[in-house]
């Protein structure tokens, strides 16, 4: 449906890649699901990194590489203007990632090396009632 949080949901078991759900993905708790999913992503190291020191926001593939559909998405969503990707993952992110990445406004965004080591981290489960 022209969702692009959707990709943030594949699993590449690589380190560089999002991390699996606990659960299956369902109709009734779909919406939930894939923000907690683009929550988790931003939250990862692996997929969203501040560097202060060289003024940088770097970003992993999954999100870099498809840019232009995650502000398409925000723009729809929130009938906004061309807005930086730092807009997007702001909306994304839980309320400590959004004061973390609020402080790489001006930041040049450049995308995270794909890192393919294995991951090795268990799901995290989570309740689709909560």
């Amino acid at each position: 449906g022209g969702d692009p949080r959707v990709r943030l949901t594949f699993c590449a078991a690589a380190v560089g890649s999002c991390e699996l759900a606990g659960m299956p993905y369902r109709p009734v708790t779909l919406e939930r699901q894939l923000q907690q999913a683009a929550a988790r992503a931003v939250a990862s190291e692996s997929m969203v990194r501040v560097d202060h020191p060289r003024r940088e926001l770097l970003v992993g593939q999954a999100i870099f590489a498809h840019q232009r559909e995650f502000t398409q998405w925000y723009q729809r969503r929130y009938q906004s203007e061309e807005p930086a990707l730092l807009n997007v993952l702001l909306a994304m992110a839980n309320e400590s990632d959004r004061r973390r990445l609020n402080d790489a406004t001006g930041y040049r965004v450049k995308m995270l090396p794909f890192d393919r080591a294995l991951n090795s981290q268990a799901p995290t489960l989570v309740d689709a009632g909560s």
